[in-house]
Parts: C-alpha cells; sequence; structure tokens
C-alpha cells in the first residue's frame, strides 16, 4: 500500500519528493504526478475549487435584478475552476486519491487557513472516504518535511481551521455576489454615463477590496483638501562664555503662561502667527543666556523585533522601493527555495520548539561569505543570547500559525539570487542576526538654556556601542528629533552663554 502526498504547487511538491525518494521527471509533470513503490506525490495549481455562481443554484440569476437580491444559499455548491488545467489536475488527483493501492493521503499544502481550505475542497469534492493527515511545517527544507510527515497529525485536529477558511470564502460569496449586484443595478447606467460607455458598468464590491478602497479615497480627498498652514518657531544660536561651545537651541513655547497661540476655529493644532513669533524675538534680544538644564543619560535599543510579512513589506518598500505585492512574490519564492521560513505570518517572534534549530541555522550562515564574519562575532559574544527565556524574540503566546520570518540553514550563493531576492533575503538574515547581537547605546544630552523665562531645548544623541546596529540598520523615522552636533555634554549647569542670533 502507498500514501499519497498533496502539495499546493509543483515547485512545493518537489521537496516532499526529495524526502519520499521520488525523482520526478518531464513525464511526471505532464501527467500530474510521480511515485515510487512507497509513495506518491501529486500536487495543485493552488485552487483547484471554488464555491459556484449564483446561476449554478438558479438559471434565473445569470440576469442582474434587484428582485433577486438577497441570494443567501442554503447549502452552498462548489465548482471545479473553469481552467482546462485545473480540470486536469483535479481529476488526476481525484483518480488517486481513490486508488486501490492508496491507504492514506497526506495534506501537504501551505500551513496557513488557505492552504488548509485548498485540500479541504478537492478532498471533499473526490468524495473520497480515505482517511487523511496534515502535514504542517514551517519551513521547506528536508529536516522540516521529514519531520512534518513523521508528526502529522489526524487532520480532523485542525477542523477548526478549516471551518474558519469556509467561512471566508463563504463571507466573501455573500458580500461580493450580492452587493456588486445591487450596486451595479442601482448605479451601473450613471456610472457608464460618466464615462461615456455604451454598457451598464459592472461595480466590483468585495469584503476587503472596497474596505482598502474606501481607504484610499478617504486619504486621497484628506491629501486633495489639505490647506497648508503657515506656522512660525524660533530657533536661537548662543555661545557659551565658559567653553567657548557655539550651540543652537529651539524655542519651547510655554504650556500655561507666555504667549498663547493664533488657533483658527475648529481647530486642534496651536500654530504662531509670524507676528506673535516676532513679538517674542523682539523681547528677547539683548538679553544674555543662561544654561538651566544639562540632562546626560545612557540609553540601551535593543535590537528589533523579526520580521513578520508586513513589517518585511514595509521595510523593503523603505529602503528598496520594492511594491509590497512583489515583496510578497519574492518570499514566496525564497521559501520555496527552502531559504527563509513560512512568510505569510502575523507573528515577530519564535516558538520555543524552533529553538534548538538556531545553532543549525547560525551554522549555515556561517558558510555563506556575506555572513560569516557575523556569525563568528555571535560566536565570540559567548553564550548565545537567544534561549527559551529571553522573552522579547521567544513567546508561544504572541505566535499564531507560525512563527516570524527568519533564515533556514541552507546556505546559498548570494550571487546566484536576482537582485532584489538578494536584498531580501539579506534583510532577512541580518534582522535575524542581530537578535544574538547586544543592545545599542547612546549617550543623550538635552540642554535647556533660558533667555528671560524663555526656554530653548538642544538635544544630542551620540553612538556610545554600535551593538546590534553592527550588523543591521532600521530606516530611521521621518518625525525624529533634530540633533545637534555640538559637544553640548561639556556645558554646565547656570553657565552664561551669549546669544548671537534669533531667526524665525
Amino acid at each position: 500500500m502507498k500514501n499519497l502526498y498533496i502539495t499546493e504547487k509543483p515547485s512545493v511538491a518537489d521537496s516532499f519528493a526529495s524526502v519520499l525518494g521520488i525523482e520526478i521527471n518531464k513525464s511526471d509533470r505532464s501527467r500530474g504526478y510521480a511515485e515510487n513503490d512507497n509513495a506518491i506525490i501529486s500536487w495543485c495549481y493552488g485552487h483547484l475549487v471554488t464555491l459556484a455562481y449564483p446561476e449554478v443554484y438558479d438559471p434565473a440569476y445569470k440576469s442582474w435584478r434587484v428582485e433577486h437580491l438577497p441570494i443567501i444559499p442554503q447549502e452552498y455548491k462548489y465548482e471545479i475552476v473553469n481552467n482546462a488545467g485545473a480540470k486536469k489536475q483535479f481529476e488526476v488527483i481525484r483518480k488517486l486519491m481513490h486508488r486501490e493501492d492508496v491507504s492514506m493521503i497526506y495534506s501537504c499544502t501551505d500551513s496557513g487557513r488557505e492552504g488548509e481550505y485548498i485540500f479541504r475542497l478537492v478532498y471533499q469534492e473526490s468524495k473520497t472516504n480515505k482517511p487523511a493527515k496534515r502535514v504542517w511545517i514551517s519551513s521547506q527544507t528536508e529536516d522540516a518535511v521529514r519531520r512534518g510527515i513523521e508528526e502529522a497529525k489526524d487532520i480532523h485536529a485542525y477542523d477548526p481551521l478549516a471551518r474558519a477558511a469556509y467561512c471566508r470564502a463563504k463571507e466573501d460569496w455573500l458580500f461580493g455576489m450580492n452587493f456588486s449586484r445591487i450596486y451595479t443595478c442601482r448605479y451601473g447606467k450613471e456610472l457608464a454615463a460618466r464615462l461615456k460607455e455604451d454598457k451598464r458598468s459592472v461595480i466590483a464590491i468585495g469584503r476587503v477590496m472596497t474596505c482598502v478602497l474606501g481607504l484610499v479615497v478617504e486619504r486621497e480627498l484628506e491629501i486633495s483638501n489639505f490647506v497648508p498652514k503657515v506656522h512660525y518657531g524660533i530657533m536661537a544660536s548662543f555661545l557659551s562664555q565658559a567653553s567657548g561651545i557655539a550651540y543652537k537651541g529651539k524655542w519651547q513655547p510655554p504650556k500655561n503662561k507666555g504667549a498663547e497661540p493664533t488657533v483658527q476655529p475648529g481647530e486642534d493644532e496651536k500654530y504662531f502667527s509670524k507676528e506673535e513669533a516676532q513679538a517674542i524675538i523682539d523681547k528677547l534680544n539683548g538679553h544674555e543666556a543662561t544654561v538651566k538644564k544639562v540632562e546626560i543619560k545612557v540609553k540601551k535599543e535593543p535590537p528589533p523585533l523579526l520580521f513578520n510579512l508586513a513589517e518585511l513589506q514595509s521595510e523593503a518598500n523603505k529602503k528598496f522601493k520594492l511594491p509590497v505585492d512583489e515583496t510578497l512574490e519574492i518570499a514566496q519564492r525564497l521559501y520555496e527555495k527552502k531559504l527563509i521560513s513560512y512568510p505569510r505570518t502575523d507573528s515577530r517572534v519564535l516558538s520555543t520548539d524552533i529553538i534548538s534549530e538556531i545553532p543549525k541555522v547560525l551554522n549555515g550562515l556561517y558558510k555563506n561569505s556575506a555572513f560569516k564574519d557575523a556569525v563568528i562575532r555571535i560566536k565570540d559574544f559567548g553564550k548565545l543570547a537567544i534561549d527559551k527565556s529571553a522573552k522579547r524574540f521567544v513567546d508561544d503566546s504572541k505566535v499564531t500559525d507560525h512563527y516570524a520570518i527568519i533564515p533556514t540553514y541552507v546556505a546559498t550563493d548570494l550571487s546566484r539570487l536576482d537582485a532584489d531576492s538578494r536584498n531580501v533575503y539579506s534583510l532577512i538574515v541580518k534582522r535575524f542576526l542581530a537578535i544574538f547581537y547586544p543592545a545599542a547605546e547612546y549617550n543623550t544630552v538635552k540642554v535647556e538654556t533660558e533667555i528671560k523665562g524663555e526656554i530653548f531645548v538642544t538635544h544630542s544623541k551620540t553612538l556610545k556601542d554600535l551593538g546590534w546596529k553592527e550588523i543591521y540598520e532600521v530606516t530611521p523615522a521621518k518625525n525624529e528629533e533634530e540633533l545637534s552636533a555640538s559637544p553640548i555634554h561639556l556645558l554646565t549647569k547656570k553657565e552664561k552663554c551669549e546669544v548671537t542670533g534669533l531667526e524665525l
């Protein structure tokens, strides 16, 4: 008897085939499966089965009419995706599931809600009654695949996930089919007239698509309706009389006393007009300044959390201007090449069960010349900073289906990757390596200088110890405070300063 393994796509089947001792040749690709004496492997092309369109329930629904709405099936119907390749592959899998020599079916689709849904529909529509197990893995390495097969659970252990997938699909269907029809019936002709089209326009409404479009429109309206407001601040230039240090300070408007800013009715923010700011300058001209406070602190900045998909997409866009969908495609390819863990994750921390694999991952990265020195540095630090007690980076309670995106132990020559893939992969590796480095340390200085009761603030921040920034640098935020390059930490309290300039 044989076991049948079903993956989500042909490229993933290769990872399982190598573990199962199956070699997939060109002929196997053509017929849709491969086998040896013990196992059979086949694959989907993503979704092979989908919810049926309304006209399958009632031919009258082919015509979009308001009186038909809402369309709410008592029992949902499914059909094979209307594509020659999908229909052929479904039939291949259906026949394999009914083969007499197949005793167990393994679901090897992506370990997530959508992957669960893809397999369940094929399993359901094949009408097989053979037992099935679920392979749940977070990377495509041979070790992960082998362990996933060995530890596969009965398919019913994942029934809650399957029910969630079915509910999400039905919700999408109800939302899209009903709202698209009502909006098209009500406003399709009007929209066509505005667009100068002959036929009634179809207005597609989707549960996610329409909400996102609404956010885009809302933001666009904010931008187009924005009215620039000119507001003023005051910058003072100082020269300390004792130490001869030249520096600048930004005026801090008083909170409870002094000049009241101009406020337009209905506005939340307060702005100082040019006249009000100039009045402050006139009041301060010709007066001496005094250092009121010098505050020096050492601040530690821990390494950033690991990547989830959203954070990876955001950082890749900031650093490399990559669109979010392209970053996802790159991450998926890297996953299928066994170079990174499962990318479609919401988690930014690791689970305790992966900790034992970390030395192997570091050893794999050591074989890559681009990361060898960083791994040596980590080993020089002594005991690994990440273990089960490192709650910032290891927390089972914060891991959903999959832990954060990290590299695997599979080594690769970066020159064999295209530029974008190389950038994204390096980003993931460096973010991973950074968590083994100590915190970065800064000397922060805040100086308050007073002129006739008005306070001017100066900030300085110098890097004392690179720590994790030796390997990884986060893209700075746009609203980071303005820092002084002057040695303001040498100033002393009550030191007198000459005011060499006041400007708007």
